[in-house]
């Protein structure tokens, strides 16, 4: 098998334990998904990145497409409105029932948060974010 440059890049990564490194990922479920080679490079940071001190923040605005290796190893999720049928499942299998309604009819600048079995309501503008209300 050959090495491609993902693989140097996670191999050097793996060698900075002295500080944390912060991925930041915007529209992951393009790089990332159900399909995604479980030895992919992608894989192996998703996977294995937490013993070496590397953190990743993702975004996506179809959670149901994003890879479940991902998920469930992430610790908290921000929701905005979701109306599309596989993203309400996807969200009942995480989150259970009790928010699904709130989660339809959330406006703009209004998110779900979760973390572990807490709830909020997280109020964003341009200008600020803040907790306006844990659930």
């Amino acid at each position: 098998m050959s090495r491609n440059d993902a693989e140097d890049v996670f191999d050097s990564l793996k060698s900075c334990t002295s500080v944390v490194l912060k991925f930041v990922i915007d529209e992951i479920d393009m790089f990332y998904n159900s399909h995604t080679s479980d030895k992919s490079c992608m894989n192996k940071i998703i996977q294995y990145g937490r013993h070496y001190l590397i953190d990743i923040i993702t975004t996506s605005r179809r959670p149901a497409n994003i890879g479940r290796n991902l998920t469930a190893m992430t610790d908290i999720f921000y929701f905005s409105r979701l109306t599309e049928p596989n993203d309400i499942d996807y969200f009942r299998k995480i989150g259970g029932e009790r928010y699904i309604e709130t989660l339809q009819k959330l406006p703009k600048f209004l998110f779900l948060g979760m973390e572990d079995d807490k709830f909020s309501l997280i109020k964003t503008t341009k200008r600020d974010i803040g907790i306006i209300d844990a659930l």
